[in-house]
């Protein structure tokens, strides 16, 4: 008998009940979400300015509010709906689109 139990089969159990303010670090699978360690903040910005790069641009207030709403009913993020874009664009040049 496996006697492993995640947070979330214990949470779940009608023996015992973790308070919610507990269950909002319980994740997908009822893995415990830990806040990252400073040296794990540290780690990971210095791979991201070793790695990663931000595109920018201008756009009107309306335009940004409307773009947002058209990301939201896509269920995505307007950072995921442009991040999406340039990938689509640099394949679509590079004749990799539709692989």
């Amino acid at each position: 008998m496996n006697s492993r139990y995640t947070g979330a089969d214990i949470a779940q159990s009608q023996f015992y009940q973790l308070p919610k303010f507990l269950m909002q670090g319980v994740g997908k699978g009822g893995v415990i979400i830990m806040a990252p360690s400073e040296a794990q903040k540290k780690a990971s910005a210095k791979w991201d300015k070793e790695n990663m790069s931000t595109l920018g641009c201008k756009v009107k207030k309306e335009e940004a509010a409307a773009f947002k709403e058209y990301s939201q009913k896509r269920g995505k993020t307007s950072n995921t709906v442009l991040k999406e874009y340039v990938i689509q664009c640099i394949e679509s040049d590079n004749g990799k689109a539709g692989d």
